[in-house]
């Protein structure tokens, strides 16, 4: 299961930070307020990746602690 975090993380990445992801055409990425609407457009999916990793995390703990009882 852990080895399937790092193929994730690494198709993550490269979907993210892809020539594709930067050349899109639409706004000047020059203009002042560009770093301030990619910001508030990857805010939410970190948001969402910050939750999830401690809901996951949160679970773990619980479903290794009431192995430890049994």
């Amino acid at each position: 299961m852990k080895k399937r975090y790092p193929i994730a993380t690494a198709t993550s990445l490269l979907a993210l930070f892809s020539s594709v992801v930067f050349a899109h055409p639409g706004h000047d990425h020059s203009a002042e307020s560009a770093n301030l609407i990619h910001l508030l457009w990857a805010a939410p999916v970190l948001l969402a990746a910050i939750v999830t990793y401690k809901w996951f995390k949160a679970n773990s703990a619980k479903k290794s602690s009431l192995d430890e009882h049994l």
